[in-house]
């Protein structure tokens, strides 16, 4: 493509976004966007154009603005054939790293998006099933502890267990009324206890075997009436709807029963005899005391004091596990079957997944082995072939091996953890940016004409990899079915993607916003080679030669020394100081003649020689402000203006404070003089509000850092004019 046009009004903050960007020298703009000028939701309002699913923009604080968005290729209206034509990449995607959980699961995005839902869904399913059983059960980790009772195979997980237990449930099931952990607690100590003390245990059910033989009501045979089954029929008769219709229970020699209340009292009246049986009181007595040795199992002994004949059923513990979860479970009988289904349905459509991945594979080689070749972190990443489990199918996973000397560690992932697997921030990034790399190289492959745009891609790396950033859109670059737009927060790495790809003229440009109806503009890029180099062209320029004064003042302390005269002189102009008021223009560009001759030509130019320092300095801000120079890229005119508001305010608290001396200040002067006003002075709240935002906005600008000018371009020039005006307004001597 050779334009790409784009017309946006009212998307997520901006009022209006109008640029046609040039592809005919350059395959590639990189834009460097100051804080606040709305890169995100330029970025965002893009992501619209790359699929069809995605969120139309809006204004979302005011949504009954209308908002218009359009994209062009080469003057052709794209706005609805843009799909696999634009690909924005944000490493900080929500979209994509969703509660920092990501399968490892290795597809194209599409693929992996769809793989990935299927399993946030089937979690967010079992969340909440396993939120219902852990009120029924009372169990401290429900989902775990299921697991271990029922798991028999290496790859079982909570929704095959879920799977095979949905087929053994009962509609009338065998109820409990015990915290599941008070018989079955986790450290093990009932078990113990059972098994320390089996020949009482066995006595009492023997006892207890024998009693409901001789019953006339329970019967013990190969198919036992015992407790378990008169409570099923209570159940299913409690509301009396079955002897309302006429019907009666005939029981054994002929009696009958006509209520659910007769029922419930002959069933008590049949467990209390056998409850209170001498020999099985007997029996039971004996556990119990046991059981009364023992303050680790005080919630057992209540249980079984609450319930004797649950001793019947401990003397296969782990018989009675099973059936007590069985229990549970038959009682969400209906949650659970829907759990189960949801689950059945979703296998069809991971195998599928998984098939039309496989046949990445190739793909996929090649960029895990640029990745490792390229990128600096502390593991290499892994093609490897695991079950999927769910499916038990080979699936494309990526391993991360960690390295320390001569020792390996490969980072395993939990197979119980069926969702997503919980990622260090490390793996995450590696993840998207082999992500990014297949989607590149996919479309490469296919010859897919791409508009790339990345969105700070190495704000979260450290200096070598963001070089392997730039290195590898070189390569991009050079396809020619690609175009780049790379918005980037960072100015170090806009100045250094400049160098490196060459992108001078078009290819290289500022954003900016006005304030007042929040209008996006590109102006041509700045600042991409040496700043100051070109800045002392301009020497003789008055406002050009006041912002000299720091970055000269600068080089001072790093050739000569910052107990020198020449330093000293230079500080002078920056601070008020006895010989401020005396310094001469002329006395600056003698200093700057002796250390720095080579621009001797350009000072011969200067025709204000004899001007007082303090004057120009002033003079300069009075006309930034004047004239409502708004440029808020231009760095000449930011640090003017803060050199004129540090001045302003340091001679109001000389002048009010009066007892300090400027000239024993070393350093840090502004802000040593705060303190001493705000000591003084503690009532004026507003005059220190004013010289709070002097000690915080102009230190940056003033101080050049080792020429790390970032804050230049940063901060708002409006802000700045808006101060000095404060300054001036509030501060003017009396």
């Amino acid at each position: 493509m050779n334009s790409v046009r784009i017309r946006l009004t009212n998307c997520y903050g901006i009022g209006e976004f109008n640029h046609t960007f040039q592809f005919t020298n350059t395959n590639a703009v990189v834009i460097y966007a100051p804080n606040g000028t709305m890169k995100t939701s330029l970025s965002k309002a893009l992501k619209y154009f790359e699929h069809e699913g995605n969120e139309v923009p809006g204004d979302k604080l005011f949504p009954e603005r209308e908002s218009n968005f359009e994209l062009f290729f080469d003057r052709v209206p794209a706005l609805e054939d843009t799909t696999n034509h634009v690909l924005v990449v944000n490493p900080e995607d929500e979209e994509y790293d969703s509660a920092h959980r990501l399968s490892t699961f290795l597809a194209s995005k599409e693929l992996k998006k769809s793989y990935d839902n299927i399993y946030m869904e089937l979690d967010l399913q079992r969340n909440e099933f396993i939120k219902l059983l852990k009120i029924a059960s009372q169990s401290s980790d429900c989902e775990a502890e299921l697991i271990a009772t029922f798991i028999e195979h290496e790859g079982d997980t909570i929704f095959t267990i879920l799977e095979y237990l949905s087929t053994k449930t009962s509609s009338s099931p065998s109820e409990f009324n015990f915290k599941y952990n008070d018989v079955f607690d986790r450290k093990g100590n009932v078990k113990k206890f059972i098994d320390k003390y089996k020949s009482s245990i066995d006595q009492y059910v023997k006892d207890y075997e024998k009693l409901v033989a001789q019953s006339d009501f329970f019967k013990k045979s190969n198919n036992t009436f015992g407790t378990q089954q008169a409570n099923a029929i209570l159940k299913s008769t409690g509301d009396n709807a079955f002897f309302e219709a006429g019907h009666v229970f005939e029981l054994h020699g002929g009696e009958h029963v006509n209520s659910a209340e007769e029922f419930r009292d002959r069933i008590e009246n049949e467990i209390d005899k056998i409850v209170n049986d001498k020999t099985l009181k007997k029996a039971f007595d004996s556990v119990d005391k046991a059981i009364g040795s023992n303050a680790e199992l005080r919630s057992f002994k209540k249980v079984i004091q609450e319930n004797n004949l649950i001793l019947a059923k401990l003397s296969d513990y782990e018989t009675f596990r099973e059936e007590t979860w069985l229990g549970y479970l038959s009682s969400l009988h209906e949650e659970l079957h829907q759990l189960v289904s949801f689950y059945q349905s979703k296998k069809s459509e991971l195998s599928l997944i998984i098939l039309e991945a496989s046949q990445e594979r190739e793909i996929w080689k090649n960029m895990i082995d640029l990745y490792n070749s390229r990128f600096y972190v502390p593991f290499k990443v892994r093609l490897d072939n695991q079950a999927d489990v769910l499916l038990k199918e080979d699936a494309a996973r990526l391993t991360f091996i960690y390295s320390d000397r001569d020792h390996e560690s490969v980072a395993e992932r939990s197979k119980v953890d069926l969702v997503q697997n919980i990622l260090s921030r490390g793996e995450r990034r590696a993840m998207y940016i082999l992500q990014l790399l297949f989607e590149i190289e996919s479309r490469r492959i296919d010859g897919t004409t791409t508009l790339v745009i990345f969105d700070d891609i190495a704000d979260s790396f450290d200096y070598k990899n963001k070089y392997a950033i730039i290195e590898y859109i070189g390569d991009v670059m050079r396809s020619d079915n690609f175009n780049a737009m790379i918005l980037t927060h960072n100015f170090d790495f806009y100045r250094t993607l400049v160098s490196r790809l060459n992108l001078r003229g078009k290819g290289a440009v500022l954003m900016t916003l006005k304030r007042e109806d929040r209008t996006i503009q590109l102006v041509p890029g700045q600042y991409t080679r040496n700043l100051f180099k070109d800045l002392i062209l301009r020497c003789a320029e008055r406002k050009i030669f006041t912002c000299l004064i720091p970055f000269f003042r600068n080089l001072i302390e790093y050739a000569v020394g910052n107990d020198s005269d020449e330093y000293q002189l230079f500080t002078d102009c920056l601070h008020m100081k006895h010989e401020t008021h005396k310094i001469t223009v002329s006395d600056l560009v003698d200093v700057m003649r002796t250390n720095f001759p080579a621009y001797q030509s350009r000072y011969d130019h200067i025709d204000f020689l004899n001007d007082n320092v303090l004057d120009v300095i002033l003079n300069e801000a009075e006309m930034i402000v004047a004239h409502g120079i708004n440029d808020e890229v231009a760095i000449e005119n930011k640090i003017v203006l803060s050199m004129a508001i540090r001045l302003k305010a340091e001679q109001f608290m000389l002048r009010k404070i009066e007892t300090v001396d400027a000239d024993e200040i070393n350093s840090n002067q502004t802000r040593v003089l705060f303190n001493h006003f705000k000591q003084k002075f503690p009532r004026e709240s507003d005059n220190i509000t004013i010289l709070d935002k002097v000690v915080l906005m102009t230190p940056s600008t003033i101080h050049l850092n080792a020429f790390m000018y970032e804050p230049l371009i940063d901060i708002s020039v409006q802000h700045l004019m808006n101060l000095y005006e404060e300054v001036h307004e509030r501060f003017q001597p009396t």
